[in-house]
């Protein structure tokens, strides 16, 4: 009787392909976009702080040409001469009078006319035309002004708010009690100018270097922040000046310091987050997600006086990560396509799949009930084919073993007739070999028992023998590596005294010479102006001016040579500092045919540096690379992380160091090149040294050098070294 036949593959092929299908794309969708979101916002934010970065980079420049326009200024003999003229004026004046006369200039100044004598006065000398000329010529002051060493006004650009100025804090800490510093304030309101603005005061100096008086100036901060206004990303991207507490200094349409960027807890989040960028659910004017990346505006003077500013650029999250949405809602679409062609596909294939199995079922249906021979035909050529063509052969031979066993069966019965016979008379011979087999085994667990005691002496013996051994090579080798380091620490040693030594030398001579170029410089710069239409004079004074700066550069790094100091240090990603450094570099380096890779790990521990002084090593390093490659090459650069050490490593394809000139690399003053001053790897040397770190150089004539900077995780060197926030 024939068993039921069951039908479930068709179903089961169908189910099977359509939920692996399924799931498969459901995965796909759901790592697709979690991955995606997380590599375009890390993407994004690395390329928006770069921005920022640029745009921090502006608003410094701005305001240090903002400064050196104004030093410019108060070094016109000029305005020297005005505030020597007007303290003549107070001759013979004793405290009480001198205060007495400045508080009835005040309330005099406060009730006076623009237009009127008194006014006028200060406004048409010399030294007032001059300033009136200088806001003229640059558009982004609104109000300059000197005054002596008292406070009183001596020369204006136009009425200012109050005549007497040495009660107000920026005079004060511009004259430093005759000392002299440079001051400047935060953005804010300026009553004189009427304008939101950036206070600079500098001291103005005599001949003999003596501060005889104070300049300020108002920087209008819509003009000084108009890069700033004329930044666009995107359709909602734009930039951000916030200061220190969080408040607003600049954003278009928006009046300064009257709304802080988002609340002090997010504030605080955004700030400090690892990549410089995060979302923001509660932005400042903006009900809506936005992502926001920032930078720092790294300026000393504003560092100087207390001050510190952020670049924000800030873009609609939905903007943003538009991509990645309008990918996700692309591969749904994709997968739902996928699924409707896929069903009709895996009905047809499951059908024919399952027709070959379903005629191999009858056939063993048949031989099951004696019909050995029953056709099997199927022709699929595949696996199942070849399942038919083995059950067939196996019928075959199941036919013709059922025959030879029923011959084999009469045999066999005889044979086990035979044999029991046989039996009977080896079973009497085995007891007397059994009998002898136990006396040779008691003589042998005699014999048995004194070898195995010989084989464990011996065992002993060898394994002493074997931990001498060892212990002789762990002392061999502790024995090389302590001589290694002798000879490191040795080398170490020399080098150190080579610089301390010559660094005193160079030390003295730098700030023996810096002074003679500033007057050079000074005078230079005021003989162009009074140049005229003199071309050719102007040319010369450019000429002295520019060498003047080339000596002055040369002064700083022969000063950073002799103690190489470290400013503010912070934790620093080195990925971030090298390839901020990279960004600088690698386009003029593309026009020398020499490309730099990166090999960057991920997870790098932080190094406690100052990232300013790390720039400086790194610029030398990779101008070093790419100058041994003149034809053009390849720089790689490496980063990891060894024994507690953060490791850089840079590396080129040029011809390498001779043995000769290796040991001398570090040298002040050794150099290979034809323009080098033989400073830049002495430099280098001090500056790692001083963080604690090493600076090694490895190099093979005719394949390359590679330099590696080896900094402590956390931070080390110098004791005084201060904390960065």
């Amino acid at each position: 009787m024939r068993k039921k036949r069951k039908t479930g593959i068709r179903r089961k092929l169908i189910r099977f392909t359509l939920s692996s299908t399924l799931l498969v794309m459901t995965i796909g969708l759901g790592l697709g976009y979690f991955l995606g979101h997380r590599l375009l916002m890390e993407t994004i934010g690395r390329n928006h702080v770069d921005i920022a970065e640029s745009l921090a980079v502006t608003v410094s420049e701005m305001v240090e040409n903002s400064l050196d326009s104004i030093k410019v200024y108060a070094a016109n003999p000029d305005h020297a001469a005005a505030i020597l003229e007007r303290q003549a004026a107070y001759e013979g004046m004793d405290e009480a009078a001198l205060r007495g006369y400045f508080t009835d200039m005040d309330k005099k100044w406060a009730s006076a006319a623009p237009d009127s004598p008194l006014v006028k006065a200060f406004l048409t000398g010399k030294s007032a035309k001059r300033l009136k000329t200088d806001v003229l010529a640059d558009g982004t002051f609104a109000e300059i002004f000197t005054t002596d060493k008292f406070g009183g006004l001596v020369a204006a650009s136009g009425k200012t708010s109050d005549f007497y100025q040495a009660d107000e804090r920026w005079w004060q800490e511009a004259y430093n009690g005759g000392k002299g510093f440079i001051y400047a304030g935060d953005i804010e309101y300026d009553k004189s100018s009427g304008v939101t603005a950036l206070t600079i005061a500098v001291p103005v100096r005599n001949e003999k270097d003596e501060v005889i008086g104070v300049m300020k100036a108002v920087i209008n901060a819509g003009i000084l922040f108009d890069p700033l206004h004329r930044f666009k990303l995107g359709e909602t991207g734009h930039a951000v000046l916030v200061n220190k507490e969080g408040f607003i200094i600049y954003h278009a349409g928006m009046s300064p310091l009257s709304k802080k960027l988002c609340d002090d807890d997010e504030f605080k989040k955004i700030t400090g987050a690892p990549g410089r960028y995060a979302l923001s659910r509660s932005p400042h004017k903006h009900d809506k997600e936005m992502f926001l990346a920032f930078a720092f505006v790294d300026d000393p003077v504003l560092a100087g006086n207390g001050i510190l500013w952020r670049v924000f650029v800030d873009q609609e999250g939905a903007e943003v990560f538009s991509p990645v949405r309008a990918l996700f809602t692309q591969m749904i679409w994709i997968t739902v396509i996928m699924i409707l062609v896929l069903a009709p596909v895996a009905f047809y294939f499951a059908g024919s799949f399952v027709k070959p199995i379903k005629k191999l079922h009858d056939a063993t249906e048949h031989i099951a009930e004696g019909e050995l021979d029953h056709p099997i035909e199927i022709r699929t050529g595949d696996e199942i084919e070849q399942l038919a063509d083995s059950f067939r052969d196996m019928v075959s031979k199941v036919r013709a073993r059922t025959e030879d066993f029923k011959g084999l069966y009469a045999s066999l019965e005889q044979k086990v007739r035979e044999r029991t016979v046989g039996l009977e008379r080896a079973q009497d011979a085995t007891m007397h070999i059994l009998e002898d087999l136990q006396s040779a085994k008691a003589e042998l667990e005699k014999k048995s028992g004194g070898l195995e005691d010989s084989l464990e002496k011996a065992a002993k013996t060898r394994q002493i023998m074997i931990s001498m051994l060892e212990d002789n090579n762990q002392i061999r080798a502790r024995l090389e590596e302590k001589l290694e380091e002798l000879k490191s620490a040795q080398s170490m040693l020399v080098q150190s005294e080579k610089l301390a030594s010559l660094g005193k030398l160079v030390s003295d001579m730098a700030h023996e010479v810096n002074n003679p170029l500033m007057i050079i410089s000074g005078r230079a710069q005021l003989s162009e102006m009074d140049a005229g239409e003199n071309g050719e004079l102007k040319e010369n004074l450019r000429i002295i001016m520019d060498q003047c700066q080339r000596a002055k550069h040369i002064i700083q790094r022969l000063l950073a040579f002799s103690k190489p100091s470290l400013g503010e240090s912070k934790k620093i990603n080195m990925n971030d500092s090298i390839n901020f450094i990279i960004h600088m570099v690698e386009h003029q380096f593309s026009l020398r045919n020499v490309r730099v890779e990166r090999d960057y790990a991920k997870d790098l521990p932080l190094a406690e540096v100052d990232d300013k002084q790390m720039h400086e090593v790194f610029i030398n390093l990779l101008n070093n690379a790419a100058e041994a490659m003149p034809g053009g090459g390849v720089i790689t650069v490496k980063t990891h992380a060894e024994n507690d050490k953060v490791i850089v490593e840079i590396k080129d394809t040029g011809g390498g160091i001779s043995r000769e000139n290796m040991p001398r690399i570090f040298d002040p003053f050794f150099t290979t090149k034809k323009e080098g001053t033989g400073l830049g790897l002495s430099v280098c040397y001090g500056i790692v040294k001083a963080h604690g770190g090493e600076l090694k150089y490895s190099s093979k004539p005719g394949r390359g050098t590679t330099a590696a900077v080896e900094l402590p995780v956390g931070g080390g060197g110098w004791p005084g070294l201060k904390k960065g926030e």
